[in-house]
């Protein structure tokens, strides 16, 4: 037959897209599952069986203005809306004098330091 033995053996992996219609497909997957970004998309088409480097869909993604925006990160807050008592944010009672110890002792190490030389 004149092929080598792997040649034979080697199963096809899926036809190569052209660009135009990769970026139709990759439209199409955008709009079903708007919070797909690249990874997703590649693993998608990869799926579906269509051969697309992540690099290009990535590349393709950005040109057209389907790159997904990462989510806006909640910070964490106090919920000071509840029926329990609210304390304030300064020291009290012992807790001062404690302060005020730390603070002496640690301003009597400074002074008492060498300097390098």
């Amino acid at each position: 037959m004149g092929l080598s033995r792997s040649t034979y053996y080697d199963e096809p992996s899926g036809q190569p897209i052209e660009e135009a219609r990769l970026v139709e497909r990759i439209k199409e997957i955008c709009a079903e599952w708007p919070s797909y970004g690249y990874r997703r998309v590649t693993a998608q088409l990869h799926a579906e069986g269509i051969v697309a480097n992540h690099k290009k869909v990535m590349r393709l993604m950005r040109e057209h203005g389907l790159s997904v925006r990462p989510r806006r990160r909640v910070v964490a807050t106090t919920d000071s809306d509840h029926g329990g008592p609210i304390f304030s944010n300064q020291p009290s009672g012992g807790c001062r004098l404690w302060m005020a110890a730390l603070s002496a002792a640690s301003a009597r190490r400074a002074s008492t330091r060498r300097p390098m030389a």
